[in-house]
């Protein structure tokens, strides 16, 4: 797929990531809970909720991914071969460093929040939450060259796991469900978890644009995973009640997205790039017709406002499950555009 674009470097392995990075975003009980449910499905694969199957691969399968966007962080921001993640998987020198890479990984990440399913609506077929495990490499790893990180997340479905764990970033207290033995229970918890300093969430700045209400033509249930609609701190929600088409999701990206991002001027934009707002994805539900070319003029948008500030862009790959027909899918045109 890459053959025709001879100035993009295609790495085809991803580090593995230490515990380290991954417990800066979430908690250590989620993350052994759904590992030993992962461990312990050998002979056949095992529901951890109502949408997302584990099997013994998992486990390697997600520190991989998150590991490939670590990898990622330090290829864009190192300017020698010293990175922790990215020396592991390319020992050739650049002569230039990239500006940007492209983060093909899955399992996705954008639904896991700190402790797990944020909203008690599924998983969404995500475990680790692999970009604000980068975006809280960035800022604590390569502190030098990252003191504020924007998140971008285009799919059409909102990134509750996310806004959660940048919620994290100042102290509040939630109601979470315990699991109990004879059902479960509401406990208040009081929850504080920065990345590196006390003013992490001033430093940090989480956007998501996606469909919100009631899905099509099923007035009974609420497109998922519900939630996205408010903006404060150091969220912005820009929730496309009814659905979009090319025309409407720009000019929310216009008015709502880039003038956040110029405004606040990150040396570091990670793209959650959800793919499955594409017109000919069935997994929208008829929720979203946007195109290849819509991802493009996106990205050159972003990429713009990256010059603008110096900045430099990582986009990880989360939903997109029209595969028929492999490199001229749907997934690959978009990825590739």
């Amino acid at each position: 797929s890459f053959q025709d674009y001879p100035t993009v470097k295609c790495l085809q392995h991803c580090p593995t990531a230490a515990m380290a990075e991954i417990l800066r975003v979430h908690d250590f009980s989620y993350c052994q809970w759904f590992m030993k449910k992962a461990e312990n499905a050998v002979d056949k694969p095992a529901f951890i909720d109502i949408d997302t199957m584990v099997n013994e691969h998992t486990k390697t399968a997600a520190l991989k991914a998150s590991g490939g966007v670590c990898a990622a962080v330090d290829a864009v921001l190192e300017s020698s071969n010293k990175g922790r993640y990215f020396s592991k998987v390319c020992d050739e020198d650049f002569q230039i460093r990239p500006s940007s890479a492209f983060v093909a990984v899955r399992p996705p990440g954008h639904h896991a929040g700190a402790a797990g399913d944020p909203g008690a609506v599924g998983l969404g077929f995500c475990l680790i939450n692999n970009v604000a495990v980068g975006a809280a490499y960035a800022m604590q790893v390569h502190s030098d060259k990252v003191k504020k990180v924007a998140v971008f997340d285009f799919d059409v479905h909102h990134g509750n796991g996310t806004e959660d764990i940048f919620r994290n970033l100042s102290p509040r207290s939630i109601n979470t469900i315990v699991r109990m033995p004879f059902g479960n229970a509401s406990v208040t918890q009081d929850v504080y978890k920065p990345w590196k300093d006390d003013d992490d969430s001033q430093n940090a700045l989480f956007i998501s644009v996606h469909g919100h209400g009631k899905v099509k033509g099923d007035e009974k249930n609420t497109f998922y995973p519900g939630g996205g609609a408010e903006t404060d701190g150091c969220v912005v929600n820009v929730p496309m009640t009814g659905g979009f088409d090319t025309d409407k999701w720009r000019r929310a990206v216009v008015e709502h997205v880039l003038p956040r991002l110029n405004d606040f001027k990150p040396d570091l934009i990670l793209l959650s790039a959800g793919f499955d707002a594409h017109e000919g994805d069935e997994n929208n539900y008829d929720m979203a017709h946007l195109s290849e070319e819509d991802y493009a003029w996106v990205t050159r948008q972003v990429m713009e406002i990256a010059g603008g500030c110096q900045a430099k862009v990582v986009s990880v790959l989360e939903g997109g499950y029209s595969v028929q027909g492999k490199d001229s899918s749907r997934l690959v045109r978009c990825a590739r555009a």
